[in-house]
């Protein structure tokens, strides 16, 4: 009579499959936060006027980028 070990394909089996799920996910997380926050930044200063603008030093040309750098670093 032949015996015959079943087990995972994967390392860590099933705890080690939702873990990584769950470190997916949290990257996933992260990533709509920062986008949100780029978003939100980037509308907040294309809302200001000229005016405002000028006094805050920043050219409307620099809006995305100083949205981008905010939310997602340099």
């Amino acid at each position: 009579m032949a015996f015959t070990t079943i087990s995972p394909s994967f390392s860590g089996g099933v705890r080690g499959a939702f873990a990584r799920v769950d470190q997916k996910l949290g990257g996933l997380k992260i990533a709509i936060e920062r986008r949100r926050l780029f978003t939100r930044i980037r509308k907040e200063l294309s809302n200001l006027s000229d005016r405002d603008l000028t006094e805050l030093g920043i050219p409307r040309s620099h809006i995305t980028r100083l949205a981008w750098e905010t939310a997602y670093g340099r």
